[in-house]
C-alpha cells in the first residue's frame, strides 16, 4: 500500500486508488464494490492525530 499524505492519494491496489475526489460511484466501479451501502460512513468532526500527524477521517467534504 501506498499512502501520500500530501497530495491524499491512498493505493491500496493497482484497481483501488483513493484520492480526494474519489466518490462513492467510483467505488462502485471496483472489484472491491459488493453492494455496500453508501449512507454507512464513519465521519469525525475533529481532526484525529495519529503518531504526531493530524488526519481528518470520514468521507464529506470538510
Amino acid at each position: 500500500m501506498l499512502m501520500d499524505l500530501r497530495s491524499g492519494i491512498i493505493k491500496i491496489s493497482n484497481d483501488l486508488i483513493i484520492h480526494p475526489q474519489y466518490s462513492f460511484e467510483d467505488f462502485q466501479k471496483t472489484r472491491f464494490y459488493k453492494g455496500q451501502d453508501d449512507n454507512r460512513k464513519i465521519i469525525l468532526a475533529e481532526a484525529q492525530i495519529i503518531d504526531g500527524k493530524k488526519y481528518k477521517i470520514g468521507n464529506k467534504k470538510y
